[in-house]
């Protein structure tokens, strides 16, 4: 199974785009955890645990569930990859995916790594995802 890794900024904008979708009761209690980081004093403890935080949220709203069953549907491509990510495009334009490869200390080939671009709003709401990937 590939590993995907997903840019913490995008997990952040996503999560919060689709926070307007959670149930009252669960809006609330993000509102309360999120707002409740906003105490951290050290810049870096408080970026941190956003981080953690968003994607937690992440996770507990399946936002990544689109993309995985998606690659799902093309083992021929992905059991060859060891990696991918995905990171935010900022135009519409610039969603897509790609075969990219990079070099591994140690292999004899480089590796190719599944390169995934897409805009927050598309993974805050995930029903066109299957015909863009």
């Amino acid at each position: 199974m590939i590993h995907l890794a997903f840019d913490p900024a995008l997990v952040e904008e996503a999560v919060l785009l689709a926070e307007g979708r959670l149930p009252e009761a669960d809006a609330r209690a993000f509102r309360r955890e999120r707002n409740k980081i906003y105490d951290i004093t050290d810049p870096d403890r408080r970026e941190k645990r956003f981080r953690s935080f968003h994607q937690d949220w992440f996770t507990l709203m399946r936002l990544d569930l689109a993309v995985r069953q998606t690659l799902g549907e093309y083992p021929g491509i992905t059991s060859r990859l060891l990696s991918g990510r995905v990171v935010r495009a900022f135009d519409p334009r610039e969603e897509g995916a790609d075969l990219v490869d990079r070099l591994v200390a140690g292999a004899p080939d480089p590796q190719p790594v599944l390169v995934i671009r897409l805009r927050p709003a598309s993974l805050a709401n995930p029903d066109g995802l299957a015909p863009l990937l």
